[in-house]
């Protein structure tokens, strides 16, 4: 469930995931649950269609209008925090 109010625009993508893993041999079953942000949707190799569509590009794009120009009226810069460091476990 997204949770109204959040301020972490994020949210609005995070959906709750429930797995089921059954043992072959036992026929015992396991279900979990975990939080993610995608949704992986299985497309038959048959149903997938690649078609070479061609654009007319120029030789030399000009990208310059996108270039950042500093602060912009009514704008504030973020803090400079940084990310927690992550050490990954590696005692496997």
């Amino acid at each position: 469930r997204n949770r109204i109010g959040s301020e972490n625009p994020s949210d609005v993508f995070r959906f709750l995931v429930e797995e089921r893993i059954q043992c072959c041999q036992t026929r015992k079953v396991r279900y979990t649950e975990r939080v993610d942000y995608l949704m992986q949707l299985p497309v038959a190799m048959e149903a997938a269609t690649n078609k070479d569509v061609s654009i007319d590009m120029p030789d030399l794009l000009d990208i310059n209008h996108l270039r950042a120009r500093g602060l912009q009226p009514g704008e504030e810069e973020l803090p400079d925090i940084s990310p927690p460091i992550v050490i990954p476990d590696d005692s496997k």
